[in-house]
């Protein structure tokens, strides 16, 4: 059998765009490009040729890509074929668990990142090139049975130890399909690092598998999420980002300080292991790789794999790997992106406190829980005086820290109960509830204002007095509304 100098790849799409795009990113791969307009087209170009991989539109009229995909599985010649499916990241989780169950390997999101596609692509053209090997290997074993018994036995050692690194490959590829599937849904980071130790354990084989956060302070990491045989394995361990302390993983000391994945491939042997090695071989760990989790070249944190056997993070597996914890570094900034925004949505960046918007829902549903106990409540509304002087004579910096020390004041004459916001610039909101219509407001009003003008703020070194006006609006007696 001679192995073709190519990969000849299937790109599946009814969008002549999208087609040519595909194409112009794949092109620096220097495989053999083809390209179908349709399910049926490319259901026609497979009975002629075999593909090392087809990347398959999802939305195509006629026959979309999950009927083309159960039909390309129906087929003896390509029921193994790897397909990966191209679609629009917000069709959600659904659809990519349909693809998964129609025998997709992977997805894709649109709009395409050029280095993400070439890397899927690559992975996937490198396991055709080493099973193509093997196929050849196979073939010369039947044809030399008769004659060389003895170099037989060899091959097919050989060929045993090819199908074992197939087989775990196969399991590294169930992982991390299971962990993109875990990020479509997820939105806690908890969940996400519970969910990807539990499948490196149950899809991947792998014996332990912990993920830590490092506290950028301390240099300290902490197991926030394991699954499989810890035993308090990790208890006796000092974790920590400074390799010079006694105790301490020097592997997870080695990766966070490096920022780069860090292997031992046998447990037994390995210096760094010297500490823990009876621990981890009574616990049937044989090899271990620990992966910096990322945020943009900083290390947050660590995800620990141990294997039971040795010698298994090759050089193929740990390219799966590393983009395992690369997927997983890159929902974590969005998570955190996402959570930036939530909280941009209802509170104030500079002073902490709720926002217009969120201050007008409380005092909404105040309004709401008045009306409906007959209860009163007072909305007051403060302004700082000259407040645009001091950003004008001091700068920006001086009026931030001024309106947070002014928050904090604040915050310290209230109860808990009562509500208070920035509004604007140099505006203040305040719900204060009563207990009955005699409450005294104005005695509520010289408390704040009086911790307000009574001592100086002492800003960027130098002490400044402020003062504030404030106005008072009751429910029911003055509105029954917010505005």
């Amino acid at each position: 059998m001679q192995v073709e100098d190519k990969a000849s790849i299937l790109v599946v799409d009814d969008n002549p765009a999208k087609r040519l795009a595909l194409v112009s990113v794949l092109e620096q791969l220097n495989q053999n490009l083809v390209v179908a307009e349709s399910g049926r087209d490319a259901l026609r170009l497979l009975l002629s040729h075999e593909y090392a991989l087809i990347l398959l539109d999802v939305q195509m009229p006629d026959m979309d890509g999950f009927e083309t995909a159960a039909l390309i599985r129906s087929r003896k010649q390509s029921e193994v074929t790897p397909i990966i499916f191209v679609t629009a990241y917000s069709r959600g989780e659904t659809d990519m668990l349909h693809g998964y169950s129609e025998g997709a390997v992977d997805y894709v999101f649109t709009p395409i990142i050029p280095e993400i596609l070439r890397a899927k692509v690559s992975v996937f053209v490198d396991l055709y090139r080493k099973t193509q090997v093997i196929k050849r290997h196979e073939e010369d074993l039947e044809n030399l049975v008769e004659q060389r018994t003895a170099a037989l036995t060899a091959e097919i050692a050989e060929r045993k130890r090819a199908e074992a690194r197939i087989t775990r490959l196969n399991r590294v590829y169930a992982v991390l399909s299971g962990i993109n599937t875990t990020i479509v849904r997820v939105r806690e980071p908890q969940e996400l690092f519970d969910e990807a130790c539990r499948i490196a354990v149950e899809h991947g084989k792998f014996s332990f598998a912990w993920i830590g956060t490092l506290d950028a302070d301390t240099r300290q990491v902490t197991p926030v999420a394991r699954a499989g045989r810890d035993d308090g394995y990790l208890d006796q361990i000092n974790l920590t980002a400074m390799a010079d302390t006694p105790g301490n993983c020097r592997l997870t000391a080695e990766a966070i300080t490096q920022a780069k994945p860090v292997i031992c491939n046998d447990i037994a042997t390995d210096d760094r292991m010297n500490g823990w090695r009876s621990e981890a071989l009574n616990r049937g760990y044989r090899s271990v790789a620990v992966f910096p989790l990322m945020l943009g070249a900083r290390p947050v944190g660590v995800f620990l794999l141990y294997a039971p056997e040795a010698d298994v993070f090759d050089e193929e597996e740990m390219r799966l790997l590393i983009e395992m914890a690369g997927d997983i570094s890159f929902a974590l900034d969005h998570i955190q992106k996402e959570e930036r925004l939530n909280y941009l949505a209802y509170f104030d960046a500079i002073t902490g406190l709720p926002n217009r918007a969120l201050f007008h829902e409380r005092v909404e549903q105040r309004i709401g829980a008045a009306h409906r106990d007959r209860k009163v409540f007072s909305v007051i509304m403060l302004d700082l005086e000259r407040f645009s002087s001091i950003n004008e004579s001091l700068g920006r910096q001086a009026g931030d820290s001024l309106l947070r020390e002014l928050a904090q004041r604040l915050k310290q004459a209230l109860d808990e109960t009562e509500s208070l916001a920035r509004l604007s610039a140099d505006y203040f909101g305040i719900a204060i509830r009563h207990d009955d219509e005699r409450t005294d407001i104005a005695h509520v009003l010289e408390k704040i204002l009086s911790g307000i003008q009574t001592q100086p703020f002492l800003i960027c070194g130098q002490e400044l007095r402020v003062s504030a006006r404030a106005g008072v609006s009751c429910y029911p007696a003055d509105g029954e509304d917010i505005e």
